[in-house]
């Protein structure tokens, strides 16, 4: 008989060794603890997004709300956040703050809350260079985010992430992993809604290092007639199809497309180990 003990977040290592003992990383039990978030130092993390249109003529093209390729910022910017909606702000009626996980240029990891202020853009503290989330925490009568949430370099600055209206959640099928830390991927969903006709696409996982080279990917077919959807997982999720180490980025990259208008979507299920933890 399978058991598995709760480990509060004061559990210290030898707790930990004595819990993975019992119940080994990657079996059904660890899972079921580790998805609820009861196992110290294990996280889950859950990444998606759609493309809305993408084209022939403009692949590849990242998952994600803003169209083409997800910026990769070179160092350490200064950002804001801005709504296309004056609902959004602190006394509005729709999304009146927000939690927006950002690392630095050291992969450092900064969890904070931000509130909106409208169409007026809004300082994010510190030193940004990825976004890795971000969720409404606090909403006015309307329940939900009004406009598009950007977040962008500050004074106007090009687009970093986006949360598009109604989601309230980062519209980005990428995630970076940050210092300390280990990614094992899960469970890959992708899928495509065509505009007519049978069509074909090709996604790419895309993995680029901290030095910005791009590492080996692994490439999806989907064959379409309307809409299509896949699911990519090994041992009904228990076993990772993918290990991506600290300070890596992981991506669902639109790689062809045979038609004009299609829209992709992709979303991720992933468990992120701290390595003081889980070496």
């Amino acid at each position: 008989m399978c058991y598995v003990d709760r480990l509060d977040t004061g559990a210290k290592i030898d707790d930990v060794i004595l819990f993975s003992r019992r119940n080994p990383r990657g079996t059904a039990e660890f899972m079921h603890a580790a998805l609820r978030g009861v196992v110290t130092g294990v996280r889950r993390v859950v990444f998606a997004g759609y493309n809305p249109e993408v084209d022939v003529a403009t692949v590849p093209e990242d998952v994600w709300f803003g169209g083409g390729l997800i910026p990769r910022p070179s160092g350490n910017e200064s950002w804001e956040i801005v709504s296309s909606s004056a609902d959004d702000s602190a006394a509005g009626t729709g999304a009146r703050a927000v939690s927006i996980t950002t690392l630095d240029t050291n992969y450092v990891e900064t969890i904070q809350t931000v509130s909106l202020n409208g169409l007026t853009p809004v300082a994010i503290p510190g030193n940004c260079r990825f976004a890795n989330a971000c969720v409404v925490t606090t909403a006015g009568s309307l329940g939900s985010v009004q406009g598009d949430l950007t977040i962008r370099v500050s004074g106007g600055g090009a687009t970093r992430a986006i949360v598009p209206a109604v989601d309230g959640l980062l519209c980005q099928a990428k995630y970076t992993v940050p210092a300390g830390h280990t990614l094992d991927l899960h469970s890959l969903f992708i899928a495509v809604r065509a505009q007519g006709g049978t069509e074909s696409a090709l996604f790419s996982i895309v993995v680029t290092n901290s030095a910005g080279r791009s590492l080996s990917p692994v490439r999806f077919p989907l064959f379409v007639a309307g809409v299509n959807a896949y699911r990519h997982e090994v041992s009904g999720g228990t076993v990772p199809f993918n290990r991506i180490a600290e300070k890596n980025e992981v991506q669902v990259r639109g790689v062809t497309v045979t038609q004009n208008n299609t829209t992709m979507d992709a979303a991720f299920l992933a468990l992120l180990y701290d390595n003081t933890y889980w070496p």
